[in-house]
Protein backbone atom coordinates (compact mmCIF):
# COMPACT_ATOMS: atom_id res chain seq x y z
CA UNK A 1 0.00 0.00 0.00
CA UNK A 2 1.35 3.49 -0.41
CA UNK A 3 1.76 5.34 2.13
CA UNK A 4 1.64 9.59 2.38
CA UNK A 5 4.25 11.55 1.48
CA UNK A 6 6.57 13.20 4.73
CA UNK A 7 9.06 16.07 3.89
CA UNK A 8 11.43 13.99 5.92
CA UNK A 9 11.17 10.84 3.11
CA UNK A 10 12.10 13.17 0.15
CA UNK A 11 15.78 14.26 -0.53
CA UNK A 12 16.03 16.06 -3.71
CA UNK A 13 18.96 14.70 -6.14
CA UNK A 14 20.19 14.82 -9.47
CA UNK A 15 18.82 12.27 -11.74
CA UNK A 16 22.33 10.67 -12.29
CA UNK A 17 22.55 10.57 -7.97
CA UNK A 18 18.66 8.97 -8.12
CA UNK A 19 20.02 6.32 -10.90
CA UNK A 20 23.24 5.66 -8.40
CA UNK A 21 20.78 5.24 -5.27
CA UNK A 22 18.69 3.06 -6.89
CA UNK A 23 22.00 0.36 -8.53
CA UNK A 24 23.60 0.82 -5.12
CA UNK A 25 20.75 -0.39 -2.90
CA UNK A 26 22.79 -1.91 0.35
CA UNK A 27 25.33 1.48 -0.11
CA UNK A 28 22.58 3.96 -0.48
CA UNK A 29 20.44 2.27 2.30
CA UNK A 30 23.86 2.75 4.60
CA UNK A 31 23.81 6.33 4.10
CA UNK A 32 20.36 6.75 4.51
CA UNK A 33 18.80 7.79 0.91
CA UNK A 34 16.58 4.81 1.05
CA UNK A 35 14.46 3.57 3.53
CA UNK A 36 12.27 0.31 4.35
CA UNK A 37 8.77 0.57 4.32
CA UNK A 38 8.40 0.94 8.30
CA UNK A 39 10.94 2.74 8.93
CA UNK A 40 10.34 6.74 10.60
CA UNK A 41 12.26 8.84 8.33
CA UNK A 42 12.73 11.61 11.16
CA UNK A 43 15.21 8.56 12.86
CA UNK A 44 17.22 7.59 9.95
CA UNK A 45 20.46 9.40 9.56
CA UNK A 46 21.34 10.51 6.03
CA UNK A 47 24.38 11.57 4.84
CA UNK A 48 24.25 15.47 2.69
CA UNK A 49 27.28 17.41 1.85
CA UNK A 50 29.21 14.89 4.28
CA UNK A 51 27.08 15.70 7.55
CA UNK A 52 24.84 13.39 8.86
CA UNK A 53 21.52 15.14 9.30
CA UNK A 54 17.89 14.07 10.47
CA UNK A 55 15.52 15.38 8.23
CA UNK A 56 12.41 16.45 9.83
CA UNK A 57 8.54 16.90 8.08
CA UNK A 58 8.31 20.22 9.31
CA UNK A 59 11.49 21.28 6.48
CA UNK A 60 13.63 21.08 9.27
CA UNK A 61 17.11 19.34 9.80
CA UNK A 62 19.24 18.65 12.62
CA UNK A 63 22.94 17.24 12.56
CA UNK A 64 23.91 14.63 13.91
CA UNK A 65 26.68 14.80 16.70
CA UNK A 66 28.56 11.60 16.92
CA UNK A 67 29.71 8.29 15.52
CA UNK A 68 27.18 6.84 12.85
CA UNK A 69 26.44 3.45 13.11
CA UNK A 70 24.21 2.29 10.07
CA UNK A 71 23.60 -0.82 11.34
CA UNK A 72 22.07 0.20 14.39
CA UNK A 73 18.14 1.34 13.79
CA UNK A 74 17.07 4.37 15.11
CA UNK A 75 19.76 5.00 16.99
CA UNK A 76 19.87 8.66 18.67
CA UNK A 77 22.78 10.67 17.56
CA UNK A 78 21.76 14.33 18.94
Amino acid sequence: TKRPSRAANGVLVHGWCHTRIEHNRSESRELGFLLYQGDNPEMIPVLINQEWVRLYDDGTKAACIGAHDPSVKGQPHE
